[in-house]
């Protein structure tokens, strides 16, 4: 195959068919430089793999990291909101203690 070949059930007799992948030649990772499966570098769009029997065991994936994202945590969310209640509450009481 050549390179950018889309991978769908070439390897079907195998038991497995690709979505989503393309054949890369000469694509490096950290100490090798061989035939590889991408579908962009670094990873963007979603793939798929799928296999005609269940699998115990699979061998050589490599998956590149995620991008980070930041993602609040759900007490601090929680905290903002109850601080920011309590202190309009307080506020309103003393506006209320000084039309008295």
């Amino acid at each position: 195959m050549t390179n950018d070949t889309a991978l769908t059930n070439q390897y079907s007799s195998l038991g497995v068919t690709f979505s989503g992948l393309f054949l890369k030649n000469g694509f490096i990772f950290p100490n090798i430089n061989a035939f590889a499966a991408s579908n962009s570098f670094p990873i963007t769009n979603s793939f798929l793999i799928s296999f005609a029997q269940s699998q115990s065991q699979i061998d050589n994936i490599q998956l590149s990291p995620a991008t980070a994202q930041s993602v609040p945590e759900p007490f601090s969310i929680i905290g903002t909101l109850v601080g920011g209640a309590a202190a309009f509450r307080i506020r309103k009481k003393l506006a209320d203690a000084k039309k008295v």
